[in-house]
């Protein structure tokens, strides 16, 4: 995960995949740690679709997302202009033992925000402070 991680701060989304990737051919199986580094390098090089897509690897290895791996997707698709995918995850959280926090709502937030959906933001706001 170290690698994976340098690979985040130097925006290589693209090597931080293909290090996920090589995990599964060596002893260490990726998890949750991997995963979100993952993610971050994606949202960072904002590539929703491979952070999303980390989700779906997630599940064929039988693994939970936690609340940082669903607010890097969420901040992914805020990046990527996917304001409604972010408003789903963040619906999704709040039916899961996954509890959104400040970092999810936010990234929730900031996408409608970009995009002109501020009533949707306005409802998620809401939410937050209720």
């Amino acid at each position: 995960s170290a690698a994976i991680s340098a690979c985040e701060k130097g925006r290589e989304w693209a090597k931080a995949m293909q290090l996920l990737r090589g995990t599964a051919h060596i002893v260490v199986a990726p998890n949750t740690v991997t995963f979100n580094a993952s993610v971050s390098a994606c949202m960072r090089g904002t590539v929703w679709t491979k952070a999303a897509r980390c989700l779906i690897e997630m599940a064929q290895y039988n693994m939970e997302p936690n609340v940082t791996t669903l607010a890097g997707v969420m901040s992914a698709f805020g990046k990527g202009s996917r304001w409604q995918n972010t408003l789903t995850l963040c619906s999704a959280m709040g039916q899961s033992a996954v509890v959104p926090n400040t970092i999810a709502f936010n990234a929730t937030i900031s996408a409608c925000e970009k995009q002109g959906a501020w009533e949707n933001g306005i409802d998620v706001f809401s939410k937050l402070s209720s």
